[in-house]
């Protein structure tokens, strides 16, 4: 892409980005520019939207706190050490901007601009619109965006005008000009953009930044800003319908006009097909309001249906929720769910929509069925699906709760049938247990009964794990527990004098959507507490690996926890649903985005990806440490009982190599019974021997290669060849390492490919022409040695190799300082 081109998308950027900050707005007291244009209960560019668009947004933009609101968001918003904080990171990102650009006038120009214009798209109203767009063989599309820069019209107009002046000023790429209506239009108009019948044209008219995609649309944006002076009927309908005092975002999007748009190219009948089965095309429109009340933000939206829902849509339950249908879960959750769904008529609508795309998937499903059921002992859609009811609730319960503080998650489930649920679960239990005797010792798990007060539970108690879950279900008369522990079920059973349906929150939610059919809670205090300190962990790391790509971005810290909390009140959402289709309302301090959604955890885990891998780096070379020394204490328990330490190889009976120092050394891991199952005048790949290379220790398990560890081999190996500690036929001494056994390394952390069945008489042979062979690939920057006394030590690949080599060496004679 030319340098002219850059330019161009980097200007554009700034409209797209704006999009994604479409809900961060908090509404600011009206300047005496605003209080001619706005309107209570309307939007600053609300009067943009067309009379019949396919798509429309508009925000009010980030503004300031309005003084003396009581609203929790606007006093969130308002204290000094939030604001510090943006303007920290405003600063930050301005520094490394400055920082980054060159000395010639065009990235210095850049560097000047674009932040002037990003704040504009970010801070002021911005409307968006897709008039229409046709599928045809000439393919066309009228799409404008607006900006509003209202008071900092004369800075972004300057910016605007100095970024036009240096991308024209590139050799060979001049942008193309054209006159609407008085306002200079620019596109590109390099080689990129040669022969492309339309191109994107931004200008800017008055206080109004416009970028339209085509001069078609680019003339529409203009005529907007100047002939339209109230919102069509449409958006006033829609804002008075939300109820919200004062409204800072709206979408609408037209579906029926969409449809009729993709028509002439859904021309697949089994693509046609599978959306009419699926009910999608049934929608008539998708409309969302978000803003402010008196008391938090509030956040509206509705998917309206052309008559009865149709397809997949139609399997959603119209039941509406009762009071009743929350008890069980605790008054003030951290998180729950509470909703009605039909398992057995979701089955049956999926199955419905694959028979437009691919009839024998029905037969397959079947025929799965029927193999499933001879496996388990009962039919899952005959039994199970036909067992189970349609309100399941889940929660993760509050510190406050009759679990305590044990971190864990509840999902519950109606029952319709419980006498067929418990011959399922008999069934279940009967298939499991024999499956786990059958694969003993090795098993991952067992199955456990526990006495609850009212019914007989059974646990999952996981082998080999470290985290503190243990999975549990109780089956009772009216509904099916789980828990990830026996305690946070028992704890549900118990219940407790109140439950979420005396919730404050709950309560007035439910007067607002009576006809809820899906409940959310969400208390933003434990998840701002694990934010805090997720931030406070990784941000050290996360400066660190932006070092390391050259980008010196300081990361302030996060205000006052103390600052936060008091504004942090729980969010609820309902689902309702009608004859029109179904709406949702949510009320709380931010966004009913939860940190736990999977659109946020994925910006999350990209956000923090590279501190995350560097953390369990860090934490998978410690555990390797840790074998490794186990191993060094094994060994040194060996040579204390032994005098010297073992050889590296067990003789077989005809004096072959046979079994492993590794299968030494196991009486002194605590593995004296499977020392005594070896046959140890047999070679270690023996018919009887091989049978015990799955029960390898963990101690010589890679943290890194659990299918290595499945497969029995390790990449712990001892190091030999000529002059090393163990390069004779017996095991060494004490006394034969001369150059001191905290200068010698006896033992490695080989990497991956390197690895070895435990029980074989294989280990590292060095090549002392290339003494990193099989040791450069095992950790990130070298590996780890355990040296003579017991020690182990990281090694770095880019020790001196005269250093490396004295190492190896048991008895070299050579001086060595500090390594």
């Amino acid at each position: 892409m030319t340098r002219r081109a850059l330019h161009f998308v980097a200007f554009v950027s700034i409209f797209l980005i704006t999009a994604a900050t479409a809900e961060a707005q908090v509404k600011k007291s009206p300047t005496s520019k605003e209080a001619v244009r706005d309107v209570k209960g309307e939007l600053p560019l609300g009067r943009l939207a067309p009379i019949k668009p396919v798509f429309f947004l508009t925000t009010s933009g980030w503004k300031s706190p309005e003084a003396g609101s009581q609203n929790k968001t606007e006093q969130l918003w308002a204290q000094e050490s939030v604001q510090a904080f943006f303007q920290q990171i405003g600063d930050e990102i301005q520094r490394l901007i400055d920082s980054k650009a060159s000395k010639d006038e065009t990235s210095s120009s850049l560097a000047q601009t674009l932040p002037v214009l990003l704040k504009a798209a970010v801070k002021h109203p911005l409307a968006m619109t897709l008039h229409s767009f046709t599928t045809t063989s000439a393919p066309e599309i009228e799409f404008t965006i607006i900006i509003d820069a209202e008071e900092d019209a004369t800075d972004v107009r300057e910016a605007f005008e100095k970024l036009i002046k240096v991308s024209s000023s590139s050799k060979g790429n001049q942008l193309g000009e054209v006159s609407i209506s008085g306002t200079t239009f620019y596109f590109p108009n390099d080689e990129g953009y040669e022969g492309k019948q339309t191109l994107p044209h931004f200008g800017m008219s008055g206080s109004y930044l416009i970028f339209g995609y085509g001069e078609i649309s680019a003339a529409k944006a203009l005529e907007q800003t100047r002939a339209q002076t109230k919102s069509p009927a449409w958006l006033s309908s829609l804002l008075a319908e939300s109820k919200i005092p004062q409204p800072t975002f709206a979408m609408h999007l037209d579906a029926d006009l969409l449809w009729k748009t993709l028509n002439p190219v859904l021309t697949d009948e089994k693509v046609r097909g599978a959306l009419q089965a699926s009910g999608v095309m049934g929608i008539k429109r998708i409309a969302s309001v978000s803003g402010l009340d008196a008391v938090a933000k509030v956040e509206k939206s509705i998917i309206e249906t052309n008559g009865p829902p149709t397809g997949i849509l139609a399997v959603i339950p119209e039941k509406p929720l009762a009071l009743k249908d929350l008890k069980g879960i605790p008054v003030s959750p951290s998180n729950a769910m509470i909703f009605r769904l039909n398992l057995k008529q979701l089955a049956e609508g999926i199955l419905k929509i694959t028979d437009q795309v691919d009839p024998t998937i029905r037969e397959q499903s079947n025929q799965l069925s029927r193999e499933g059921e001879k496996m388990l002992g009962f039919s899952v859609k005959e039994d199970l699906l036909e067992a189970l009811g349609d309100l399941w609730c889940s929660y993760v319960p509050g510190t406050d709760g009759e679990a305590g503080a044990l971190p864990g998650f509840v999902l519950t489930v109606s029952l319709r049938d419980q006498k067929k649920m418990a011959k399922i679960q008999e069934a279940l239990v009967l298939r499991a247990n024999e499956f786990l005797r059958n694969i003993r010792p090795q098993a991952p798990a067992s199955l456990q009964e526990f006495a609850t007060r009212s019914a007989r539970g059974y646990q999952v108690q996981l082998n080999n794990v470290v985290v503190p879950v243990t999975p549990a279900w109780v089956l009772t008369k009216d509904q099916l527990v789980f828990g990830l522990s026996p305690q946070l079920v028992t704890a549900h059973l118990a219940g407790s004098n109140k439950s979420l349906s005396d919730n404050v929150e709950v309560k007035a939610a439910m007067q607002r959507s009576p006809k809820a059919i899906h409940l959310s809670y969400r208390d933003p205090k434990p998840e701002m507490e694990a934010l805090y300190t997720v931030f406070d962990t990784f941000s050290p790391v996360i400066r660190a690996q932006l070092q390391q790509q050259g980008i010196d971005f300081d990361i302030p810290p996060l205000p006052p926890y103390s600052d936060i909390e008091p504004f942090l009140i729980p969010s609820v959402t309902t689902v309702s649903r009608d004859s029109k289709g179904w709406s949702t309302d949510t009320h709380g301090v931010g966004s009913s985005v939860s940190v736990t959604s999977p659109a946020t955890a994925a910006v999350v885990v990209a956000l923090l990806l590279p501190a995350v891998q560097q953390a369990r780096e860090a934490a998978r070379r410690t555990q390797a440490k840790n074998n490794l020394k186990q191993i060094a204490l094994s060994l040194y328990n060996y040579e204390e009982a032994q005098k010297r330490f073992p050889d590296r190889v067990s003789p077989d009976k005809t004096g072959k190599p046979g079994l492993s120092w590794r299968v030494k050394i196991l009486p002194y891991l605590d593995e004296q019974e499977l020392y005594d199952q070896f046959h140890h005048d047999e070679p270690w790949d023996s018919e009887h021997n091989k049978t015990l290379i799955s029960r390898m220790p963990s101690t010589y398990g890679s943290p890194n290669d659990s299918d290595l560890t499945q497969q029995g081999k390790t990449r712990y190996l001892i190091v030999t060849g000529e002059g090393t500690m163990f390069g004779g036929e017996t095991g060494p001494a004490l006394t034969d390492v001369k150059d001191g056994l905290g200068k010698t390394i006896m033992a490695v952390e080989a990497q991956s490919d390197q690895a070895v069945v435990w029980t074989s008489p294989e280990d590292l042979e060095l090549d002392f022409d290339d003494l990193l062979k099989g040791l450069a690939k095992a950790r990130s920057g070298g590996f780890q040695a355990l040296f003579g006394d017991g020690s182990v030590r990281f090694i770095s690949e880019n020790i001196d190799r005269q250093t490396m080599k004295a190492l190896f060496t048991a008895s070299g004679g050579e001086v060595l300082n500090n390594f």
